[in-house]
């Protein structure tokens, strides 16, 4: 599959958030960790709209 570089700001809280399951091994890197989590939200938007991930909620730390 062709890949499209995009660039996106996101908050600190959730940007160490993402190093922490870098660090404990459960993604390779940021970018392979927002691919899968992009690629989640389509997923059940598009097969499951009933059960669709709120568009904004609060993080919880």
């Amino acid at each position: 599959m062709a890949k499209k570089s995009i660039s996106i700001k996101l908050p600190l809280e959730l940007v160490e958030m993402m190093d922490e399951l870098v660090a404990m091994g459960r993604f390779p890197n940021r970018s392979e960790l927002v691919r899968v989590a992009v690629e989640e939200v389509i997923k059940k938007e598009l097969f499951f709209p009933g059960f669709a991930v709120p568009s904004r909620r609060p993080i919880e730390v």
